[in-house]
């Protein structure tokens, strides 16, 4: 299955995004951000299925929170790049 992860920049951020989408029902998992894709010091995501990714960047952006990238994990364990 594929995932969307998505980065911010703090555990705080992403257990307020979490919180949203369990209200919402969307599922996601937060944890550190994979070393592939950390560019600088520590950071976390947030990993929803990408059907929920749109709804999940929604909540984002009703948070007024920022990212610091949107990836698309395939099934080989590789990571595109999304915005």
């Amino acid at each position: 299955m594929e995932y969307a992860i998505i980065i911010v920049s703090s555990v705080t951020y992403a257990k307020r995004v979490e919180k949203e989408c369990e209200k919402r029902g969307i599922t996601c998992v937060i944890g550190h951000t994979p070393a592939a894709l950390a560019k600088k010091g520590c950071s976390f995501m947030v990993r929803v299925k990408m059907r929920d990714l749109k709804n999940t960047l929604a909540i984002i952006d009703m948070l007024m929170l920022k990212t610091f990238g949107v990836y698309r994990r395939k099934g080989d364990g590789t990571y595109d790049l999304l915005g």
